[in-house]
């Protein structure tokens, strides 16, 4: 080394450590995925517990055949829509969704519906009534928060 040289010597054992850690967690990713999933379900169920943001009223008709008009989209028992909601993870990915034929009709609305006709034999337009945590092709706000949590959280317990 030329003279007046200096030398300076890392030690980054510390951070080898601490990236060897966050690689294994990385590694396994089902259980941050599964917390994902939980999230969105939760988060989906909020949406029937608090009618949707902007969710149409019900129709008239809808009112009629059910006697009053109660919650929308939810039917006592859990046997409605919002009985049908599955969410989970494994190693690559997190969902969140619904088993009923109906579910994407509910979603993105159905003006010419199939399923429900008026009473005079007309079709009963469905209007959409997102409840999934999805909002022009992306997650809602709430959805992006919560999913960087537990992203960070993951990161945070893996770095220690």
């Amino acid at each position: 080394m030329a003279a007046g040289g200096f030398t300076v010597t890392i030690d980054d054992a510390e951070v080898r450590a601490g990236l060897a850690r966050v690689l294994a967690q990385l590694g396994n990713m089902a259980p941050v995925m599964e917390d994902i999933g939980r999230a969105l379900g939760n988060l989906t169920e909020d949406a029937f517990e608090n009618s949707g943001p902007g969710w149409a009223a019900l129709s008239p008709v809808t009112v009629a055949r059910r006697g009053s008009a109660g919650p929308i989209l939810v039917v006592s028992g859990g046997s409605g829509l919002v009985g049908s909601i599955t969410h989970g993870g494994d190693a690559t990915k997190a969902w969140v969704g619904a088993s009923k034929v109906y579910a994407a009709a509910q979603q993105f609305g159905n003006p010419a519906n199939r399923f429900y006709n008026t009473p005079r034999g007309a079709p009963a337009p469905i209007p959409p009534r997102p409840y999934l945590p999805i909002q022009d092709g992306d997650w809602t706000p709430e959805a992006k928060t919560k999913i960087l949590d537990i992203l960070t959280q993951a990161l945070e317990s893996a770095v220690g």
